[in-house]
């Protein structure tokens, strides 16, 4: 994004920024309530459509029970229901834009560096491509409303958890976020109670930072202890469900271990040859290029980012089930990890900006092609 002319550069930067918002907000606008969505916007104990908190409440407890237990990202999807589809549309935008900062935020922490506004407008824009153009599927975990608030929505608040912990690990003293000990408790519960795979990988984490201080003689904070024991709590009461034990019951029925075993393997296999292979490779070719450009070795938050990506990945092995849509969160983690690498790297080699930023549009450039190519089919443009 160097020019001669910081007009055009700033400019260009809006502009892409502004096209992109407009894409995805016109295909939240055309894409229609699908599969689970209807089952979702009813009373699930009583089929009833929903018409107050207490129904969310009532289907939740019913959800706990006999069908699983996302209780936390399920309640936020009964509650956009609530809200209705406009709302719904502007909620989806606004939380992709929330994400979208979120890991820059992240990555900038983690390879030091600020971003001029112009350079905000460009990365948000980037991001925003990255999360369609490296997803196994942009349309069940960004545009399916059922998939939004189980991936899009919650990987909001797991990142941010991630890295209220990833930024302690920072040279020198933090400054701690103001009023951390009180919102780090709910924060904390949404980050645990999301997901099989993502609440125990971020509980890790905390425990983790508070061991790794420990062993260096830094001080623990109440606010680290507070997160770890509520994630914790958040990650057990998600998988204890009894609703997660009935299905996985119905799933695995009639099957043998080993039968069993081979699947698990094979959803495994799936997962990262398939749905998470070009954000791996990715991410892969950019740490083979840190050390010989640079001459520095991988930081340890980049290193956590990729264990966490492994875990998060890995965990999935425990379910019967491993759809495309639920690689979501491992994505997420290795967005933030490619951003931070490309921009340590621009920082310390500008000549390589061409490059790599050439290298992040295209990627940018598949995610909008997709969008774009839905709307013109669902317009009949193309046929």
């Amino acid at each position: 994004m160097k020019t001669k002319n910081p007009i055009i550069e700033n400019t260009a930067a809006f502009l892409l920024l502004a096209v992109t918002i407009f894409i995805i907000a016109f295909t939240h606008k055309t894409v229609p309530y699908m599969l689970d969505d209807l089952w979702y916007s009813t009373n699930l104990k009583t089929g009833e459509p929903l018409k107050s908190i207490s129904d969310i409440w009532e289907s939740q407890v019913w959800h706990y029970l006999n069908w699983g237990g996302r209780s936390m990202t399920h309640g936020i999807l009964q509650f956009t229901f609530l809200c209705g589809e406009v709302i719904n549309n502007v909620l989806n935008v606004v939380f992709t834009l929330l994400l979208s900062t979120v890991i820059i935020i992240t990555a900038t922490d983690i390879a030091d560096v600020k971003l001029s506004i112009t350079g905000w407008a460009f990365d948000l824009s980037i991001v925003m491509g990255m999360l369609h153009g490296l997803n196994a599927n942009w349309m069940m975990s960004m545009y399916w409303q059922s998939g939004s608030a189980n991936y899009l929505y919650i990987s909001v608040f797991v990142l941010f958890f991630a890295y209220c912990y990833l930024r302690e690990f920072s040279d020198g003293d933090v400054k701690p976020f103001s009023g951390i000990t009180v919102w780090i408790v709910p924060l904390s519960v949404l980050a645990g109670w999301s997901n099989e795979n993502m609440g125990p990988t971020v509980w890790l984490l905390s425990l983790f930072t508070i061991v790794y201080r420990k062993k260096k003689d830094l001080s623990v904070k109440l606010w680290m202890i507070l997160g770890c024991v509520f994630s914790f709590l958040g990650s057990l009461a998600c998988i204890i469900a009894p609703g997660n034990f009935k299905r996985s019951a119905e799933v695995d029925a009639g099957k043998g271990f080993l039968w069993k075993a081979f699947l698990r393997v094979y959803s495994e296999s799936r997962g990262i040859f398939d749905f998470l292979y070009p954000a791996a490779i990715l991410a892969l070719i950019l740490l083979i290029m840190y050390y010989p450009l640079l001459k520095k070795k991988v930081d340890i938050k980049t290193i956590l980012l990729l264990v966490m990506a492994a875990l998060s990945w890995g965990a999935m092995v425990l379910s019967p089930h491993y759809p495309d849509r639920a690689t979501y969160g491992t994505l997420v983690f290795f967005i933030v990890v490619i951003i931070s690498l490309v921009l340590r790297l621009i920082k310390e080699k500008e000549e390589l900006r061409p490059w790599l930023n050439g290298a992040l549009l295209f990627v940018y450039v598949r995610g909008m092609f997709w969008l774009c190519e839905y709307l013109a089919a669902f317009y009949h443009v193309i046929e």
